[in-house]
């Protein structure tokens, strides 16, 4: 398996090959082609597939002024090493097994590793950027109604927040809002429900729960 190694990331005979944050973009889209590499991972891991990597340097060309943005190859070097996967925490990296001596003696210990300096990264007095966004309107009424019938808090049945002020609860729309901005489409949600209705691994499950409970108020369904 070959994947591109990041020059910035690559300390020493350790360049880190994947991230667990990277399956996500800034703006919280799906990145495709993460599902594929971590089944690469798997084959290297699992399998025993080998691992070979090519040093790629980046452009911040597609970055905005506060460095958020996706990473753009500026060029690579043709050249292939043989790695040692090995996996800290959400991170996967390749170890140069190219070295004097028996690759095994690397061990499966983290000792060896240099750690990554984050320290770095971000800014400090951020200039503000205008931008241009576009939303499906939305009946507030709708929202406020919601919000009052969340009387016990988050109204998804395995949470157990109960603050149920106006301030920490979220308006879910189920089938999504372009779909329908109609009360038997929406739940109140905590922040971290919201989050799950729409991130999580699970979240077609999560969400058929939802509609379920929320249907009761669909006077055409109920005929109320």
């Amino acid at each position: 398996m070959i994947f591109g190694s990041w020059k910035k990331w690559t300390i020493g005979n350790a360049a880190l090959i994947l991230d667990e944050h990277w399956e996500y973009s800034d703006d919280r889209r799906k990145q495709p082609a993460y599902p594929q590499s971590r089944e690469h991972i798997r084959l290297v891991d699992e399998e025993g597939y080998a691992l070979k990597t090519f040093p790629m340097a980046d452009s911040d060309e597609r970055k905005d002024e506060s460095g958020h943005g996706p990473s753009k190859i500026a060029g690579f070097d043709p050249v292939l090493t043989l790695r040692k996967l090995k996996k800290i925490g959400g991170q996967w990296f390749g170890i140069d097994s190219e070295t004097p001596g028996d690759a095994s003696s690397l061990g499966d210990t983290f000792d060896d590793l240099p750690a990554f300096d984050y320290s770095a990264l971000g800014s400090d007095g951020a200039s503000r950027q205008v931008t241009v966004k576009s939303h499906v309107k939305r009946d507030p009424r709708v929202r406020r109604r919601v919000i009052e019938r969340a009387t016990a808090g988050c109204e998804r049945k395995s949470c157990e927040d109960t603050r149920r002020y106006a301030g920490v609860l979220d308006v879910h729309h189920i089938l999504g809002v372009e779909t329908s901005d109609r009360y038997w489409n929406c739940v109140a949600l905590c922040p971290n429900c919201h989050r799950e209705a729409h991130f999580a691994a699970d979240r077609e499950k999560i969400n058929a729960e939802l509609l379920e409970f929320a249907g009761k108020y669909d006077r055409q369904t109920t005929g109320n």
